[in-house]
């Protein structure tokens, strides 16, 4: 027997030894993470919030702080008294939104008030942000709640109001990024969004009460209030809505979510769409209920008005008295006249609309006359002498104050789309729409004479400093008409908007303002301003030519209004507002179909003459 083997031991073979350049590249980073850390240590010791700012700033655009606003939050996911919005204001600081990362850059809400809890209407049955879940929970993206009305037996049954205010709110739902449930754009990148207008709501709101004889506006507060619940919950931005019905008919309440997150005040991208979403209306049975309709009658509360209290009414002083449209059978047995007509019989006298209409203010009444007879006893005596800057509307106004009506009534079809919209090639002796500068005589052979000054608004194009300008004009003018180096106007009207908004931006607007009431004081120090508003924008895509590129809203029409009467209101020698928006605001149905006819939203050749009325009333108060 041989010798025993030994055992084999088979050792491990030893760890590679790692090259030079990997070793240093390892100590490298290794270093290099030490030095971060203590870095961000190091910072965060001596400022706290730098770690917050970083992220905010270059991680993602996210919403900025909500100071402002005042938000609900329920930590517990109970719901409780102390949680509902009748308590004091002073337990609604909660905190801040929540910050959502996302591809869609978020708004700041920024204009919603603490001081608007206690003026919330119905402010005893205020409703939780539990109530308000079933409208998320219905896929409403708002709603019109009315918290102090009651369901009656059937939606064809209307609930008796009286012509005191209803109150209501809007409710829209703010799932944490608006513009992901915007309307569409017509550009492939949506990532801008529009400027925040200071004042105006991030939501805009058609809302109309529509009755069988008359169409009464609903206003749309412009503040509100957030309510939130548990913070992966959605919140609810409120506002009050107002229904004054101050005449007898029968309402259906419509309306219509035009826009979020202040898409109606776009300026880039270039164009966003109308795509309205109908509004649901809930009631409170307690709780929140989904009506298919809501009927409201005064038929038995509100007194009606006849003819004996319309001639009752003093005349009005100003052009911007809000009225509404009243049926001509309502104010029987006055008659209704056109003002192309050479003379009036009949007096007091109607002016009415295609729909058989008549403008009626509530606390007072326009007098009514023709062309020719606002000519010899307001004109000729007291304003020989107008100036007039404006576009296209102050243009079809001129042509029917210049021709005493017969322009599209007497020499052209009154009812085709070149008379009642297009009127670009449909002149009168004396303007041309590709020209400035224009001279029209009232009437053959008239010493009436209207300066018109065509401009684009307050675009840089538009060329409405030379318009302006007093060395210019007394250069220029008396080139047409000899008389007129001597002549001072009586007035001067200047018609803003209609461009503004539509081509132009919000800051160059506001910017160029203060320059256009300083040229105005300096040519005009001791002659009256007239302010015409812009036209009312009946909520449609303006299709004129392609590429569409007129930014038009109806809310963004009614903030550069404003802008332009808060610019222009302290001129030296006084100023008149002629609003010719309430006009096509107040408008009733059919009404509002034919303005939608004309997408550059001129006034149909009917409203014109209502228009005109207004400033000749301006001009000549009745006595």
């Amino acid at each position: 027997m041989g010798p025993p083997s030994l055992p084999v031991i088979i050792l491990p073979s030893p760890a590679p030894i790692p090259s030079p350049r990997k070793l240093f590249t390892r100590v490298t980073c290794i270093a290099l993470a030490l030095f971060i850390q203590l870095s961000l240590l190091a910072t965060l010791s001596y400022s706290p919030d730098a770690l917050s700012h970083i992220v905010k700033t270059h991680i993602w655009r996210a919403r900025p702080p909500f100071d402002a606003d005042v938000i609900r939050t329920d930590t517990t996911g109970k719901e409780d008294a102390s949680f509902r919005l009748s308590i004091a204001s002073d337990q609604l600081k909660a905190g801040k939104k929540k910050t959502l990362p996302t591809h869609f850059r978020e708004r700041p809400w920024t204009n919603s008030r603490e001081s608007l809890i206690d003026g919330l209407c119905g402010a005893d049955v205020l409703l939780t942000v539990h109530d308000l879940s079933i409208l998320s929970q219905n896929g409403d993206k708002a709603a019109l709640v009315f918290p102090t009305l009651s369901p009656t037996t059937s939606p064809e049954v209307a609930i008796p109001v009286t012509s005191e205010p209803l109150c209501g709110w809007l409710v829209v739902v703010d799932w944490g990024d608006s513009m992901a449930a915007a309307p569409w754009y017509n550009v492939s990148d949506p990532m801008d969004p529009p400027p925040v207008l200071e004042g105006w709501p991030p939501d805009s709101a058609d809302i109309r009460a529509e009755g069988v004889d008359f169409t009464h506006a609903v206003e749309v507060g412009r503040e509100w209030v957030v309510l939130k619940g548990r913070k992966s919950e959605v919140g609810y931005r409120v506002y009050n809505i107002t229904a004054h019905l101050r005449d007898p008919d029968v309402f259906e309440l419509q309306g219509v979510l035009e826009y979020s997150d202040y898409l109606w005040n776009y300026e880039e991208p270039r164009q966003v769409f109308w795509d309205p979403t109908p509004l649901p209306i809930y009631l409170t049975t307690p709780s929140l209920t989904l009506v298919p309709s809501l009927l409201l009658s005064t038929e038995d509360t509100v007194t009606r008005l006849t003819s004996k209290t319309y001639e009752s009414l003093p005349y009005c002083r100003n052009g911007n008295h809000p009225g509404r449209w009243v049926p001509e059978t309502y104010l029987s047995p006055l008659s209704a006249l056109k003002m192309q007509d050479p003379e009036n019989t009949t007096s007091p006298a109607l002016l009415s609309s295609y729909s058989n209409r008549t403008w009626v203010p509530y606390a007072c009444r326009y007098d009514v006359h023709g062309y020719s007879e606002w000519k010899s006893t307001c004109l000729t005596p007291r304003h020989p002498y107008l100036h007039l800057f404006g576009d296209s509307n102050i243009r079809r106004g001129v042509k029917a104050l210049s021709s005493e009506g017969a322009w599209c009534t007497k020499f052209h079809d009154e009812w085709s789309s070149q008379c009642q919209c297009a009127d670009w090639h449909i002149g009168v002796e004396g303007i041309a729409p590709d020209r400035a500068d224009n001279l029209l005589h009232v009437g053959a052979n008239a010493t009436e004479v209207l300066y018109v000054y065509l401009w684009k608004g307050l675009l840089d194009w538009g060329g409405w400093k030379d318009g302006v300008d007093a060395t210019r004009q007394a250069e220029e003018l008396p080139k047409w008409d000899a008389s007129l180096s001597t002549r001072k106007p009586t007035a001067v009207v200047v018609s803003l908007t209609n461009w503004d908004a539509g081509y132009g931006s919000l800051s160059h607007f506001k910017e160029s303002l203060p320059v256009l009431a300083s040229l105005l004081a300096e040519t005009y120090p001791a002659t009256p301003l007239i302010i015409r508003s812009g036209q009312h924008y009946a909520a449609r895509a303006d299709t004129t030519a392609p590429p569409v590129t007129r930014r038009f809203s109806r809310m963004r029409v009614m903030a550069f209004n404003e802008l332009a009467e808060q610019g222009l209101m302290y001129h030296p020698a006084g100023v008149g507002l002629w609003d010719v928006h309430q006009l096509g605001e107040a408008m009733d149905k059919a009404g509002r179909e034919r303005g939608k006819e004309c997408a550059s939203g001129h006034a149909g050749r009917d409203v014109v003459d209502w228009e005109n009325n207004l400033l000749l009333n301006m001009l000549c108060p009745g006595k």
